[in-house]
């Protein structure tokens, strides 16, 4: 009879256990997802919501040119179940970290941007990639500044690797789009110029029917050499004659753009996020909200008498 009872509860504390597992199983594990900057990674997390979890290599605010990889970040590739990045010709540092990981495990690897970098756009060695892009972006590869090719080019790449849906984000990026020609629309074209510190910007113009008057550094990389001070004094020429708005990076401390407005008699320059989004907490800590600061800050200064 003993026997008998030792068994029955041996029998109940089996299906109990099975039923646990069933249960469990249910909760499947988040995928560990891996960006090599914030704003990649914020796409990420718009279209897998709570199916993955995402870390971004790079910090918030800081700039991605002159990144150095720790040795934590090695791990953390090796660790995660998906890395994403923009292309080897951009994040060039990410190219060395990765090499190893990539060449045992290259399906986990996905390069958001690589096709619209390589096609139109100069890589990080100098070299022009000529392809189907206009001339006025070929030097500029941030071409997320244009919210419609992040979500023509780099959403379906996004839900194929994870297995999931970006229709709410691409909605979300068509409503910006919508949003930013409204509030542009009573600039005049005489006023729709604009001055970045690097050249990030060719694509925001070309999309909503501005024109880069110049950069201070005249590269995409914050990583150039000091311009000249021929060609500051030309740029600076140009700012004060036409009226055009400089603006700064939030990535960068450099007092060329305030002293270049100054100089030009000009209001103190705007701040634009490019290629960092800002600190958590604050209205540029999303992609979306990146774009609509940037938005506000060139409708204001191009407002501006």
């Amino acid at each position: 009879m003993r026997g008998m009872k030792i068994r029955v509860l041996a029998l109940i504390a089996s299906l109990f256990l099975l039923a646990a597992g069933n249960i469990f199983a249910g909760e499947a594990r988040k995928l560990r997802v891996v960006a090599s900057f914030s704003v990649p990674a914020d796409w990420i997390r718009q279209v897998a919501g709570e199916k993955a979890e995402v870390l971004s290599l790079v910090p918030a605010n800081a700039d991605n040119h002159a990144y150095t990889p720790s040795p934590s970040d090695m791990r953390k590739i090796r660790e995660a179940d998906y890395v994403f990045a923009l292309s080897p010709h951009f994040e060039v540092w990410f190219e060395a970290l990765s090499r190893n990981e990539r060449t045992q495990k290259p399906h986990k690897f996905i390069f958001l941007g690589d096709t619209l970098i390589r096609d139109g756009d100069a890589c990080s060695c100098g070299h022009h990639h000529h392809g189907h892009a206009h001339a006025d972006t070929e030097a500029d590869p941030h071409f997320w500044t244009d919210p419609r090719l992040v979500a023509e080019h780099c959403i379906p790449l996004i839900e194929k690797a994870l297995k999931t849906d970006g229709t709410a984000f691409r909605k979300q990026l068509a409503d910006f789009e919508a949003e930013a020609r409204k509030m542009l629309a009573d600039i005049p074209p005489e006023r729709r110029q604009i001055v970045t510190y690097h050249n990030n910007m060719t694509h925001f113009a070309k999309r909503f029917g501005f024109s880069v008057a110049g950069s201070v550094l005249a590269s995409f990389s914050t990583e150039a050499a000091d311009p000249s001070a021929k060609s500051l004094a030309k740029l600076s020429k140009k700012i004060r004659e036409e009226r055009i708005p400089i603006f700064s990076d939030n990535t960068v401390a450099s007092r060329l753009p305030a002293s270049l407005a100054k100089d030009a008699g000009m209001p103190p320059p705007k701040v634009l996020r490019v290629d960092a989004l800002d600190v958590p907490g604050s209205p540029a800590d999303t992609y979306i909200g990146m774009l609509r600061e940037n938005l506000r800050a060139i409708a204001e200064a191009c407002k501006q008498p």
